[in-house]
């Protein structure tokens, strides 16, 4: 494994801990990781995705894409974006969002102070 997959692999195990206890999940300036092995490493150790909002920011990937590779290794979420700012407005609708995921690479200056104070 390279250290995308190792980073990837981490990534999804911290995020199934958040979604099996019924928590959120928000981190930034995050390392590039393997997004494919992030997908399938969360599906393998997460049940009930369809209560799962995820955001992936700075991979590269439009939300098509993103949303394709997820349902493509078992893992069909709710909402997903690309965009950091509509991931910190689910945070106002938690009846639609219960579970979030955000995870980030770099800065993002402009989004809501709070959003990454909570984990």
């Amino acid at each position: 494994m390279n250290g995308k997959a190792y980073i990837a692999q981490a990534a999804a195990l911290q995020s199934a801990e958040a979604i099996e206890n019924d928590g959120n999940l928000f981190c930034d300036q995050l390392p590039s990781m393997d997004v494919d092995r992030f997908a399938k490493a969360l599906a393998q150790g997460t049940a009930h995705p369809n209560d799962v909002s995820l955001a992936l920011v700075g991979y590269g990937l439009s939300e098509a894409a993103l949303r394709e590779r997820l349902d493509a290794h078992g893992f069909p979420v709710g909402y997903v974006t690309a965009d950091l700012h509509a991931a910190a407005k689910w945070r106002n609708n938690p009846i639609d969002h219960p579970k979030i995921i955000a995870l980030a690479t770099g800065v993002h200056p402009g989004v809501s102070t709070g959003l990454f104070n909570v984990r």
